[in-house]
């Protein structure tokens, strides 16, 4: 997700990114369309969106004799495209509401339903971005596959320790801190072969192939454990999620042991 430099949008956007990859122990490096997506967060942007709706909604009420409805009505008349009720009119042309314009006059009979209907609307135009950037996003194409719904996922709420819900998102996320992830983000034509083993390094071969590994896969993954990559990220299981946390920290202590 490209952000809008140099804009009050994108620094809050980032800002408040940055707090949850913060508060949940993620590199500040983390794709922040996997952090939308498995908080299913949406932007400051909607919220003031919504906000200058309802201002608007509000003007709409008042007679003509208050000052501020008399103040709207002379910047209709002005007609200046920069100021802030043609931002209105923008917003509804952008969320197919025009007809809500009317010259700037309303009315709206059902407020309550109108705020909900433009808010369900902006929220969709949203995840439809979102879902866009996913696609094209190479180092999220896993995630991308098993990624079902925008909005938070359950293992949120299954009580997981927090070192082990870390290890579990830099999975989903493709964030471990391996070498061979972050290198082949800066130079995808190279390829990078495990420390252990020797073989061509990922996520998927640290998980499930890396033979040095196979002992340790066997205590917290099972004897038989050849379960595909994107079973193992749709995982909603408790148990699960923990046996495959507590191998990835183990795994990645006996690797750096080589490397060093």
């Amino acid at each position: 997700m490209r952000k809008e430099r140099g804009t009050e949008e994108g620094t809050s956007l980032s800002l408040q990114l940055q707090y949850y990859k913060r508060m949940l122990g993620l590199h500040a490096k983390t794709h922040t369309l996997f952090i939308k997506g498995d908080l299913g967060l949406f932007s400051m942007r909607k919220h003031r969106q919504i906000q200058l709706i309802k201002f608007w909604l509000k003007i709409l009420q008042c007679p003509s004799s208050r000052l501020i409805r008399a103040a709207y009505d002379e910047l209709l008349t002005l007609g200046q495209k920069s100021s802030w009720p043609f931002h209105v009119k923008k917003l509804l042309d952008i969320t197919g509401l025009s007809y809500a314009w009317n010259g700037g006059e309303g009315p709206i009979s059902d407020q309550k339903a109108f705020l909900s209907e433009i808010q369900i609307r902006l929220e969709d135009q949203e995840i439809q971005k979102w879902w866009n950037d996913l696609n094209q996003s190479e180092s999220l194409s896993s995630y991308y596959k098993v990624k079902e719904n925008y909005g938070e996922e359950l293992y949120f709420k299954l009580g997981i320790p927090k070192e082990s819900l870390k290890s579990w998102m830099q999975v989903r996320a493709n964030c471990l801190p391996l070498h061979s992830i972050w290198k082949n983000r800066c130079h995808p034509e190279m390829r990078y072969t495990c420390p252990i083993c020797g073989d061509l390094d990922g996520l998927d071969h640290f998980l499930f192939r890396c033979q040095g590994l196979n002992e340790l896969r066997r205590s917290f993954l099972g004897v038989d454990s050849r379960e595909p990559l994107l079973g193992t990220l749709k995982s909603t299981s408790k148990i699960n999620i923990v046996a495959v946390a507590n191998f990835v920290r183990k795994g990645l202590v006996i690797r750096k042991s080589i490397v060093t």
